[in-house]
């Protein structure tokens, strides 16, 4: 084994507590939907909605991070607490939820592979574009009146908050937090419907997991390129 080959080996043997400690700060901050809501503590709802804005950049963490395969465990712990927190909550498919989040976890997690040198910007700037998308159906709660029925459909279609959350189960469309703020009495059938269950959240995981692949094999490009370099 030459010189250069152990120093690897050495240094890859120390990042492993380091990254394990890295993929448990990142599972603790997808668990925070769980601590507190308006409902109360261990509230399936509020945590697949914190999910769905706050996986993606935390996937980006974990892609810049290198966290290699401890990155599998926020998501396999969150679909966890969904699933013991949805308990009694027939109308909820915690583990469709869980498995669209960790869909756009993996989306997050192939883009910050793909910029390693700045995940914790990269990071920021996904949670600003998800809490964007989240908030333009209902205008963040600024607008007089609300959107055009065509145009408040397509934004609902856009955010990641209505694509977990239906994918989980929820009337989405009728909860009292988009069924005012986005004028859905106006939106019928003919304009949206809503993403069905298991069929879309397997299409999300799906496009997460070609997300990781991808960004993986622009990182080992970058890695072999400064090696010869």
């Amino acid at each position: 084994m030459s010189i250069t080959t152990v120093e690897e080996a050495r240094a890859a043997a120390g990042a492993r507590p380091e990254r394990a400690a890295a993929a448990l700060v990142l599972t603790l901050a997808g668990l925070l939907g769980l601590a507190t809501s308006r409902e109360g503590a261990w509230n399936p709802v509020a945590e697949l909605a914190w999910l769905a804005l706050a996986a993606p950049a935390l996937g980006v963490l974990a892609g810049g991070l290198a966290l290699r395969r401890w990155a599998l465990l926020p998501p396999s712990l969150w679909g966890l607490g969904l699933v013991l927190a949805a308990r009694g909550r027939p109308d909820l498919s915690a583990l469709d939820g869980a498995l669209a989040a960790a869909g756009l976890y993996g989306l997050g997690a192939g883009l910050g592979a793909g910029c390693a040198a700045r995940p914790w910007r990269a990071a920021g700037a996904t949670l600003l574009v998800t809490g964007l998308l989240a908030a333009l159906p209902g205008g963040g709660g600024a607008l007089e009146r609300p959107w055009p029925p065509r145009v408040a459909a397509r934004l609902l279609d856009l955010s990641p908050v209505t694509l977990v959350l239906e994918c989980a189960g929820l009337d989405w469309m009728r909860h009292p937090a988009t069924y005012g703020p986005a004028g859905t009495m106006d939106i019928g059938p003919e304009l949206r419907s809503a993403w069905r269950g298991s069929g879309a959240a397997l299409a999300i995981l799906l496009a997460g997991g070609a997300s990781v692949l991808a960004g993986g094999a622009l990182a080992a490009r970058r890695s072999a390129r400064l090696r010869q370099g």
